[in-house]
């Protein structure tokens, strides 16, 4: 290690073992957080008690936000991370949070800061979108997101919805919910080598209204120590609202350089930036016009003196209406977009909603966009669900359709792609308080398979495929309450013909410890073992010989993981131990690479 690493990772350690110190001293943190603990959560004291006025923490006035609807059926197509449960996990990319859903698929091209990217139900390019606070975070470089670059530090909420024609990620961003600034920081060190530092600032009120701002950087030498790599992201929000309406500016900017070592060199720049104005007709309705622009700087140095530098500047202008209705027994979201990027949708608009009448829930979701100069695709999904009677419910979903990719300049030339999609799935699901579980069968129906677009995966020449049918199950029991519960999900396709990125079978099992050990609720401890199984996964051949149909079969693979975080007052020491018994791991064609991937750290929050 040169110098200039070890007197970097001598200030990584510095920063951990201050934060630790921080951690054992409880009466530093208790001044530092002004708020009385409640009387019935306080210990048996035996000094003479001093009365002292409660301090009054007054509220802040929040930008009103829109209406999500209800967060997660029973036909398991919605999962949500609420701020809680993002502090309770230690996230190192949002792959870490979709590998946990059933049927979702993750993809690694390395350790850290290397291309990732999800698939649900075999789901490639135009499949996968991911939405900040209502604004499409669009590819501008490649047909599919890379979710790598996606940072994580300024979240308040991840909202997973994983249906058979798409799978939408949902990103809402924090705010202040307090009178008063809130800062919350978070460090860690990565094996092999890496550092990562989060740092988020809340104020109620400046100038006019709430100001957040938040950085997030992450290091890494990558895999085998010979894939250096770096990303840094700036995001800033401020709001000029009395509550009930209100204008908000939000800037977002990410940098991702790749060292001339990796394979997947690149310095590239993406920013963001997005003007909304929203206002709340009444409880439960709330609307919102926003426009934004995205722009994309991205360098790709000769990896030799015989190449020349390649440098691609584009940008995308997004406007677009948003609506949410939240009624006792309904919850609708509307929204139109435009954009002006030609191998973009030109206009798209989406409505989506449920139901709920008795036992009986049912949900749609009706699409359609257009290219400019080209006809028109629409898209239907329908999911219901009834019970429950003595536990049990059945629940479906239908989904019918075209989505659309964009291509730049890739193996398949520049435009756009499209899939038809048809599928259904159906199944039972049980939920007896400590024991809850369903089972569903799937099947689909794709003309053909076709790549991500990724750098590991440029666009090619469709597969042709066969309809694929599988069965999926999970289930969670309690064993022991307030402590300890095992929960388990698989998926196995009986037959999946040419369908590319979609593993013949994949299990997770984990058992989970959750323990409040203290009656002040002051010491938090969250512990899970898990094995993971990917099986055989048919993907596309990066150097295919001439004759061949392109195509290779990635090898299975069993990986064991565990985590750890333990909470004293407000904060949180964990570590990340994955694949601990360093299997040989093909995710992506010709990327072996061998565990153990671990990262410690620590974060904490406080009210300034």
């Amino acid at each position: 290690m040169s110098a200039t690493g070890a007197r970097r990772r001598r200030l990584w350690q510095a920063v951990l073992i201050a934060a630790a110190v921080c951690a054992l001293c409880p009466a530093t943190l208790r001044a530092q957080d002004p708020r009385p603990p409640a009387r019935d959560t306080l210990a048996a004291d035996t000094l003479p008690q001093v009365e002292e006025p409660d301090t009054v923490v007054p509220p802040a006035v929040v930008f009103p936000a829109m209406a999500l609807g209800p967060a997660v059926s029973a036909a398991g197509t919605e999962w949500v991370w609420d701020r809680e449960r993002l502090l309770r996990e230690a996230p190192i990319s949002l792959i870490d949070l979709l590998e946990r859903i059933p049927a979702i698929t993750t993809f690694r091209a390395g350790t850290f800061v290397q291309p990732e990217v999800a698939s649900a139900f075999g789901g490639t390019a135009g499949r996968t979108e991911v939405v900040l606070d209502g604004y499409v975070l669009d590819p501008l470089a490649t047909a599919t997101l890379d979710l790598s670059q996606i940072p994580l530090g300024q979240l308040r909420e991840v909202r997973v919805q994983r249906r058979l024609g798409l799978l939408r990620i949902l990103l809402s961003t924090d705010a202040p919910v307090e009178g008063r600034p809130y800062t919350r920081v978070e460090a860690g060190l990565g094996i092999p080598e890496a550092n990562l530092f989060r740092g988020q600032f809340l104020v109620p009120d400046v100038i006019v209204g709430p100001l957040a701002l938040g950085i997030e950087r992450i290091d890494a030498d990558g895999t085998g120590r010979s894939e250096p790599a770096g990303l840094f992201s700036g995001w800033a929000k401020w709001a000029w609202t009395d509550g009930e309406r209100g204008l908000q500016l939000e800037w977002l900017r990410n940098s991702l350089r790749r060292e001339p070592s990796s394979p997947w060199l690149v310095d590239r720049v993406r920013q963001h930036f997005i003007l909304r104005a929203r206002n709340r007709f009444a409880p439960g309705w709330v609307a919102e016009a926003y426009v934004g622009r995205s722009t994309l700087d991205e360098t790709i140095p000769p990896p030799d003196d015989t190449t020349a530098e390649r440098r691609i500047e584009r940008e995308s202008v997004q406007a677009g209406l948003r609506a949410g209705l939240e009624l006792p027994a309904t919850a609708i979201t509307a929204s139109l977009r435009y954009r002006n990027e030609g191998r973009l949708p030109a206009l798209e608009g989406v409505l989506d909603g449920d139901v709920r009448l008795g036992p009986l829930r049912i949900g749609a979701e009706l699409g359609a966009a257009r290219w400019n100069d080209l006809d028109p695709i629409s898209w239907l999904s329908l999911r219901g669900e009834i019970g429950r009677l003595l536990g049990l419910a059945a629940f479906g979903e239908l989904t019918s359709g075209s989505r659309g990719a964009p291509l730049f300049a890739d193996a398949a030339g520049d435009g756009v792609v499209f899939t038809d999609r048809t599928g259904w799935r159906g199944g039972l699901s049980l939920d007896l308080g400590r024991a809850s579980g369903s089972i569903a069968y799937v099947r689909l129906e794709q003309e053909a398979a076709i790549p991500f677009g990724l750098p590991f995966d440029t666009m090619g020449l469709p597969s042709p495929t066969s309809p694929a049918t599988g069965i999926e199950a999970h289930g969670r029991i309690v064993i022991w309450p307030d402590y300890l519960s095992l929960s388990s999900w698989i998926t196995d396709w009986r037959e999946a013909d040419g369908w590319t990125w979609l593993p013949s079978r994949s299990w997770r099992t984990a058992l989970e410890l959750h323990a409040l050990p203290l009656p002040s609720g002051n010491l938090e401890i969250l512990g899970r073992a898990e094995a993971h199984m990917r099986g055989s996964t048919l993907a596309f051949d990066p150097a295919p010989a001439a004759g061949s149909t392109g195509l290779l079969t990635l090898p299975s693979f069993t990986t064991a993981d565990a985590y750890l975080q333990i909470r004293i007052i407000d904060v949180r020491m964990f570590i990340r131990w994955e694949d601990i018994l360093g299997p040989d791991i093909e995710e992506l064609p010709g990327r072996v690479y061998r565990g153990p991937r671990l990262f410690y750290g620590v974060k904490w929050q406080l009210f300034n």
